[in-house]
């Protein structure tokens, strides 16, 4: 899992020589400015073919080195985090090698990310391989060839957004102190745990830590036979005293979920509308708990359990849209950018499923 930062300003087309060789896995940020914001038309055809995740960052200028400043600020904010085996400054300017001496240096331990500069994307394909041989530009030297309209439309897509999103919730972990990362040495990109399938299985993740298989078990049959998230609290306060708003938090957001894999695996425990009920009388929506389709369900089982409750807004930004990125644009406009962008970047790896399940409920 590879990150490249480019300097457009110093590096244009030329630095982006390689991208078509890119995992669906890495990302790559086009850093530019009012003063570079072209591209060649050869150069845009293969960053549209890319598979890897393209992200546009318009540099407010105003100061002399105001790229370099804010390129070097985001690569620490990258490191920090940890995520990406390496992340490459893609640049013909030599100051950023120091970048490689501060991080790989004695006064920051424990760094997992390495740290290089190239001059292209190629290049570093081939570093992060192992291989220290120079790969020559397939751009051609002249540039005027361009196109006319800038890289991207800011009032549209601005994806460097969900880099510099807020982090809710981070588990401080105290790892032992690791030996210095050798550059030559790809990182193992951190794997992705799969979610729980299945009423049980979903519902024993959830509270797994606060609670014994006994209590897992019992509070399965309050949840079966409740019929709203408020009769489901009043059973576990009968039960579990103080202890029942604790749970209770864990299970809110995920009930409407868990009543549907519960519907879905046990059609026959659905019960009949009491006799005395009247037609005028309002049917209740959750008791109902209509089993979802495949393009639902597929969003249920990706997105986090905190948006489980947006599957409908953003089935329809599924449906709206043909492609990867026109499904991106959907979600930033229906939910805004910082929590577009948090969605999205959930659900992002199951786009390609999403879409073909949206075709098929189309079809």
């Amino acid at each position: 899992m590879k990150i490249f930062l480019i300097d457009f300003e110093n590096v244009k087309s030329k630095g982006l020589s390689g991208i078509d060789m890119l995992e669906s896995d890495d990302t790559v940020i086009i850093l530019y400015s009012e003063n570079s914001d072209t591209i060649s038309f050869e150069m845009h055809r293969k960053v549209m073919k890319c598979r890897a995740d393209i992200e546009y960052f318009k540099v407010h200028v105003g100061g002399k080195n105001a790229l370099d400043f804010q390129l070097s600020t985001l690569l620490g904010y990258i490191v920090a985090r940890g995520e990406h085996s390496h992340a490459f400054i893609i640049s013909n300017d030599r100051g950023f090698d120091f970048l490689h001496d501060f991080w790989h240096g004695n006064y920051v331990e424990g760094i997992r990310t390495v740290v290089y500069r190239t001059r292209n994307i190629s290049q570093a394909l081939n570093y992060a391989q192992g291989s220290a041989a120079t790969v020559k530009a397939d751009e051609p030297d002249d540039e005027s060839e361009q196109a006319s309209a800038p890289v991207i439309e800011e009032d549209v897509f601005e994806p460097s957004e969900s880099l510099i999103e807020s982090i809710d919730e981070q588990k401080e972990q105290k790892a032992e102190e690791e030996p210095e990362p050798d550059p030559k040495t790809d990182v193992k990109p951190k794997t992705r745990t799969p979610r729980p399938r299945g009423y049980m299985p979903n519902l024993t993740h959830i509270l797994q830590e606060v609670c014994t298989a006994e209590q897992i078990q019992q509070i399965s049959e309050l949840l079966s036979e409740s019929e709203t998230k408020e009769e489901l609290h009043n059973s576990l306060a009968k039960i579990y005293k103080q202890q029942a708003t604790d749970f209770y938090k864990l299970i809110r957001p995920r009930y409407l979920r868990l009543k549907q894999l519960y519907l879905k695996e046990n059609p026959g425990q659905v019960s009949d509308e009491p006799e005395n009920k009247t037609a005028d009388e309002p049917v209740n929506v959750e008791a109902s708990a209509p089993v979802p389709d495949k393009l639902t369900s597929l969003i249920l089982d990706n997105v986090d359990a905190e948006f489980e409750s947006e599957a409908d807004r953003i089935r329809k930004c599924v449906l709206a849209a043909q492609t990867k990125q026109q499904f991106y644009i959907r979600m930033v406009k229906e939910f805004g950018k910082t929590t577009g962008c948090r969605i999205y970047k959930g659900i992002k790896n199951s786009c390609e499923q999403l879409l073909e399940a949206a075709r098929e409920c189309e079809g």
